[in-house]
């Protein structure tokens, strides 16, 4: 089937593909800018479909990098390695955990709402540098550096009560309350340059950005 944004398959190689009015193709060189949009969309359930059926599944090669994953070429031509491919998917999957928007940042927008979910040092606008840290759909805890200097807006995936103190004098700082455009609540805090500041869910959060254990891997990915 075909639509407007996202040719599924091919009739045979390097056919035309009948009705196709641009968009993307699901292949290794576009399939890591469909993720994103997806992701900017907070489409969890069509990203990880994506994700998992199409990058684990048919594009992720054992160095690391992709695979072209076009059948309209020849087999060798479609188990090329594309260096660009790894870097777009790389993007969409940081675009889960943290985005930057026109004028707010937004943690988690786009994640499954069980389990644990981690990330540290990724850098939003405004020179702010995020670890965070999410379980069951709710932020648990995040550590906010600011590098130049301004205020944080930032949005989080559910409305929940939080804390956000100084992390070296453990001072309370004053946070205030905005809407952005599309109705969303947020947190806006004032961050002076190097400020280093917690943000909690609970006066008995524990902070842990220890790496996670690898996982272990008996046989060769399929």
């Amino acid at each position: 089937g075909v639509t407007k944004l996202i040719g599924y398959r091919y009739q045979d190689r390097h056919a035309t593909i009948p009705a196709f009015e641009g968009g993307l193709e699901p292949n290794g060189h576009s399939i890591g800018s469909l993720l994103v949009f997806l992701a900017r969309l907070g489409e969890y359930s069509q990203y990880r479909r994506f994700f998992y059926g199409l990058i684990v599944r048919f594009n992720m090669k054992q160095n690391g990098l992709r695979s072209q994953s076009d059948m309209r070429h020849s087999d060798q031509v479609a188990r090329a390695s594309l260096v660009e491919a790894a870097n777009a998917d790389t993007t969409a999957t940081t675009e889960t955990l943290l985005q930057s928007w026109d004028d707010h940042v937004r943690l988690f927008p786009c994640r499954e709402t069980k389990g644990r979910i981690r990330f540290a040092g990724l850098r939003a606008a405004g020179g702010f540098v995020i670890s965070a840290e999410a379980e069951d759909g709710l932020v648990k805890w995040a550590i906010i550096q600011s590098l130049v200097g301004s205020s944080l807006k930032l949005v989080l995936p559910a409305k929940q009560p939080v804390i956000v103190r100084d992390a070296v004098s453990h001072i309370e700082v004053p946070v205030q309350r905005f809407l952005t455009a599309d109705g969303r609540s947020g947190l806006e805090v004032s961050c002076p340059r190097g400020a280093l500041y917690e943000l909690r869910s609970g006066e008995s959060v524990a902070i842990d950005l220890e790496p996670a254990p690898s996982a272990e891997r008996n046989e060769p990915r399929r």
